[in-house]
């Protein structure tokens, strides 16, 4: 390990990585891509890492730099000024392959463009794999793998732009870290280059905030939505002679609302057109009537080491 001045404290780096944080440096300066993936286990210390990566290449870092929602994110890009830092910490959910909301493609948009800014922007997400696949292997610079040892965190795993292609392409199906060596391991200590407090505090705000602006469950909508759903799962057994002599009337006393209830709801349920089934009747195959039930939100019960070099 080296040392290294930050705001002006001695601070020890793994020298490998040293090296590669300033080929990063150099690659920025030229409008090369500045983005870096942290992932790995949650509490194994990613962030931490990330956190000094980002003083190591920005010396003007702080915590109004560090982002947890995309909101935050875009505004960060938007204000920060050339050779700057954003670490956008627990995104996870901002660039999962699978999200499709207009927030999650103004996100991919906009880590397209921030090249010609000459930026550095590190991305923080303990599943990797559900990562854009675009994003991960052709956006990015490097991906840094953080691990702990048993009970002992100041781990790490590094992969260059070749490796955490192949990491990816030949990992994701079984998500297995062995199929691909890291280019090279290393060691980090454990302090932070922002206020803690600060930092803490801004998290918790973000996280308590997700989710405010979401619509709140009608938990008696939702109840009577249920006791439907099952009144035709009961039908259609009851209609195909696989119900038990009392389970209506268990159901029923399970549900907790009276006898004239049940019955109203019966009626609602059996009157709906969602999708109808043709059932059979007395165990033949013969279809003699036709029913409706809708199964979409029925109650179901469960029945390393490689090369020592400059890589980026």
């Amino acid at each position: 390990m080296v040392m290294v001045n930050i705001n002006g404290v001695e601070r020890y780096y793994d020298g490998y990585l040293k090296q590669n944080l300033e080929a990063l440096q150099q690659f920025v300066a030229m409008n090369w891509d500045g983005v870096v993936y942290f992932g790995g286990y949650e509490g194994d210390g990613k962030s931490t890492l990330a956190l000094q990566c980002a003083a190591f290449v920005d010396k003007s870092f702080t915590v109004d730099r560090v982002v947890f929602t995309p909101e935050q994110f875009l505004a960060a890009v938007e204000s920060a000024s050339p050779g700057q830092c954003i670490v956008y910490d627990e995104a996870q959910d901002a660039f999962d392959s699978g999200n499709r909301d207009q927030t999650a493609k103004l996100l991919k948009m906009k880590l397209t463009r921030i090249r010609k800014k000459r930026l550095y922007i590190f991305i923080v997400a303990a599943d990797f794999w559900r990562i854009n696949k675009y994003l991960f292997i052709h956006r990015s610079r490097a991906f840094i793998r953080v691990y702990a040892d048993g009970l002992e965190r100041g781990r790490f795993a590094f992969y260059n732009r070749e490796k955490k292609h192949e990491l990816y392409i030949k990992g994701k199906k079984e998500e297995n870290l062995k199929v691909i060596s890291p280019n090279f391991i290393g060691r980090y200590t454990s302090w932070k280059p922002i206020d803690e407090e600060a930092y803490e505090r801004k998290k918790d705000e973000a996280t308590a905030a997700i989710g405010k602006d979401e619509p709140e469950i009608d938990e008696k909508l939702l109840k009577v939505e249920q006791i439907k759903a099952e009144i035709k799962l009961l039908e259609f057994l009851k209609r195909n002679r696989f119900l038990k002599d009392g389970a209506i009337t268990a159901a029923m006393e399970r549900s907790g609302v009276s006898v004239g209830t049940w019955q109203s709801y019966r009626e609602k349920a059996l009157n709906e057109t969602t999708n109808p089934l043709l059932l059979t009747e007395g165990g033949g195959f013969k279809a003699r009537s036709r029913t409706t039930i809708n199964t979409n939100n029925l109650p179901m019960e469960p029945s390393d080491q490689g090369e020592l070099e400059v890589l980026l």
